[in-house]
């Protein structure tokens, strides 16, 4: 039998790893399938490239912050309760990998493509190569994007499978 003070923060840290894997999953859907694409939609292509440029710094950070949230709350909540071997091992490796993808992102390709950025200066008067380069560099920094989104996806998957539950 678990005691009282023991069962609470197991709870508590299920509690934080679903919000902080919600706030990771959702912000990350959320800016990369409605709010860059409204963005291309309303503004001419230069503001709304500024405008999103100025979003992906905070975006990437808070990418990263939760995937490293979500890995070690994945793992203080398999320490504290039940969770067989496979989910779990599947969960935490989901979790390490998006949050590398995340930092990835954050500290590799973010300052490099701002480096080709401030080289090009708008995109809409821009050299072919530059735009080519860009859009180069850019696309790899989506597929990592869609690979974090993706392990994020996993570990809701995962902790559906793995955390207990219980007859009322």
């Amino acid at each position: 039998m678990i005691e009282k003070g023991a069962l609470w923060m197991a709870r508590f840290t299920v509690f934080l790893l679903l919000l902080v894997e919600s706030l990771w999953l959702g912000s990350s859907v959320y800016f990369s399938a409605f709010a860059a694409n409204e963005l291309f939609a309303q503004l001419s292509e230069n503001a709304a490239a500024a405008a999103v440029g100025a979003l992906f710094p905070t975006y990437f950070f808070l990418s990263a912050l939760f995937g490293v949230l979500t890995a070690f709350l994945y793992y203080g909540t398999a320490s504290q309760m039940s969770i067989s071997r496979r989910p779990y091992k599947y969960g935490l490796t989901s979790a390490i990998v998006g949050a590398v993808f995340a930092l990835i992102n954050l500290l590799y390709m973010l300052p490099h493509i701002q480096q080709i950025e401030r080289a090009m200066g708008p995109i809409s008067s821009a050299p072919a190569n530059m735009v080519h380069t860009f859009g180069m560099w850019h696309g790899i920094s989506m597929l990592f994007d869609l690979m974090m989104m993706i392990c994020a996806l996993l570990v809701v998957i995962t902790l559906a499978f793995a955390l207990p539950l219980q007859k009322r």
